[in-house]
């Protein structure tokens, strides 16, 4: 649990990550997968009514709405942490 708390104090410090917290673990086949949420501000290149592959809009980042919250995976305490991509609502 040390090691965990270490491992998301340097993500925060990385990302400027507000309320971040241990979200949960992902048990796979090959690899387990640790998952940490937090709260980011959206960054200036973000645009408003941005589409993904389907047509989908994407919302921006920590507005209300499915990316309110970022999620970074890594897969073990320590390790690199990866920041997933943004959602749409569908």
């Amino acid at each position: 649990m040390f090691r965990l708390h270490l491992a998301l104090k340097a993500l925060s410090a990385k990302t400027s990550a507000r309320e971040l917290r241990f979200f949960g673990k992902l048990t796979g086949l090959e690899g387990d997968y640790i998952v940490a949420e937090g709260k980011v501000d959206a960054p200036d290149e973000e645009e408003d009514g941005e589409k993904d592959a389907l047509g989908n809009v994407i919302e921006r980042t920590g507005e209300a709405g499915a990316n309110l919250c970022t999620f970074w995976v890594c897969s073990h305490v320590g390790g690199e942490w990866t920041q997933l991509p943004r959602v749409t609502p569908h």
